[in-house]
């Protein structure tokens, strides 16, 4: 049983990604949407890793978390 729960919550939150990255892939470009995905996971994690995980971190972690998230704009933003 200990190893069913965390399984079945990797496969639940598995679909549910396919699920909202194809939603995604049709509003915008997909090399977009997946920067996006990808940047959003990464900050993400940095954030729970410091939080929950009491990981030690920098200010430069910080600022490059920020520039992740700048760059997301950017892409959401931009004009060709």
């Amino acid at each position: 049983m200990r190893i069913l729960l965390p399984f079945v919550g990797y496969a639940f939150f598995g679909l549910g990604n396919i699920y909202f990255f194809s939603i995604a892939s049709k509003q915008i470009p997909p090399s977009v949407a997946f920067a996006v995905w990808m940047g959003v996971a990464l900050c993400g994690l940095k954030i729970i890793e410091i939080s929950f995980y009491k990981q030690p971190s920098s200010v430069m972690d910080y600022f490059f978390m920020a520039m992740i998230l700048i760059s997301i704009i950017g892409l959401k933003t931009g004009k060709p």
